[in-house]
């Protein structure tokens, strides 16, 4: 007991049998809170007052009370990628959906949080990577009946090719946390508007192979060298990837094999832009191979985990001819036969004759003399023969 001094002071304990008749409750301070129910559910709580009891044989009357009807808080989201804000997402390691939710209806002052998860349209079930629901929550507090918030989901959606994603929400009053109260939410599997569909991700590859000067035919010889210039198109940005490649046959459509091995090279690059071009070469020994059409191989490995490389496009197509270079054969050069009948020539020359030198006239005016010798003779037989006739 306390001191005793009114009637409002405590109760006193003693050996005498109670009497009912003087009332229900001890001498107190009550408390009165209204409880959540299915009878009261749409309707908005009578907040917790309280009741002094003092006196006995006394009715305590509070009058009527009613719970008003609770105001609907009406829910209106739209989902899309957070980079592009469109509809459609490629897959990939890293993607982001916000959904943006309006909310209207909301009593100001009052502490709320937003907790939404994302749902596979095909199936109507939870997603969930490495065995975990993929969710989250916001939490605010109303400066308005009407807001508009957003919610951001970010996960690894490399295996989601193909597959619809519909975000779910509820919101809670947290004005009790240990006991939050859900007062509205939106989870419709057809609603356009919470449905963001993953595509897949398709890397396109095109090459030219040539050879280190860029033409289409090399000559055969033992040291061939063979440049793939390949350009990637559709890229994951801060990826590790794999470029494999050989060198095919065309005519057998079979692996090129120099002393047993495939001829083959590798390189390894992290994606810094969604279209790169990259080189890998090839050299070996082409001495062999004089008239036949090379093609070259390739296939592109995500190398995220190193110890299961994910093969994820490739172009082998034998009848390519960006990806064909010929190998020429070297023209024989017959060795040139040593010309037995043609005599050595001396290597001392011997001196028959004084060559005339410029502006020496000695041998012409010998000549000039002779053919005057002739034609006199030859005009004095023809005078003597006129003679002898006319005798």
């Amino acid at each position: 007991t306390n001191a005793g001094k009114s009637s409002e002071d405590g109760v006193w304990f003693g050996t005498s049998e109670p009497d009912d008749s003087k009332g229900a409750l001890l001498y107190d301070t009550y408390v009165i809170e209204e409880l959540k129910c299915d009878p009261n559910a749409g309707f908005k709580l009578i907040p917790a007052f309280e009741v002094v009891v003092s006196r006995n044989k006394v009715t305590i009357d509070l009058g009527t009370l009613t719970d008003e009807y609770e105001k609907e808080i009406t829910i209106h989201t739209t989902a899309t990628d957070k980079k592009t804000g469109e509809k459609m997402i490629v897959a990939g390691k890293d993607i982001k959906i916000v959904d943006k939710v309006t909310l209207d209806g909301l009593e100001t002052g009052t502490k709320y949080k937003l907790s939404g998860w994302q749902m596979l349209k095909e199936e109507n079930a939870e997603l969930l990577i490495n065995g975990k629901r993929v969710d989250s929550d916001y939490t605010f507090t109303a400066d308005s009946e009407k807001m508009t918030v957003e919610i951001t989901y970010s996960f690894d959606g490399s295996a989601f090719g193909g597959q619809n994603l519909v975000t779910f929400e509820e919101l809670y009053d947290m004005s009790n946390p240990k006991e939050p109260v859900k007062v509205a939410e939106h989870k419709d599997i057809n609603d356009d508007g919470q449905t963001v569909l993953i595509t897949e991700r398709i890397i396109k590859i095109h090459t030219t192979a040539t050879d280190k000067n860029g033409k289409k035919e090399i000559e055969a010889g033992k040291d061939v060298t063979i440049v793939d210039k390949v350009t990637l198109d559709g890229l994951e940005v801060g990826t590790k990837y794999k470029l494999s490649g050989w060198q095919m046959l065309k005519e057998e459509n079979a692996e090129l094999l120099i002393d047993g091995k495939k001829v083959s090279n590798d390189y390894e690059f992290t994606a810094d832009s969604e279209k790169m071009t990259v080189e890998i070469a090839f050299t070996f020994d082409g001495s062999s191979l004089g008239g036949k059409s090379l093609v070259t191989f390739e296939e592109l490995y995500d190398m995220t985990n190193p110890d299961e490389p994910k093969k994820v496009t490739e172009h082998k197509d034998i009848t390519d001819d960006g990806q064909t270079v010929t190998i020429k054969e070297v023209p024989e050069v017959p060795d040139t036969p040593k010309d037995t009948d043609t005599p050595d020539t001396p290597s001392t020359v011997t001196k028959t004759s004084d060559s005339p030198k410029t502006g020496d006239n000695t041998n012409i005016y010998a000549y000039l003399a002779m053919l005057g010798l002739s034609c006199v003779g030859l005009g004095g037989m023809l005078y003597f023969k006129r003679r002898r006739k006319k005798s």
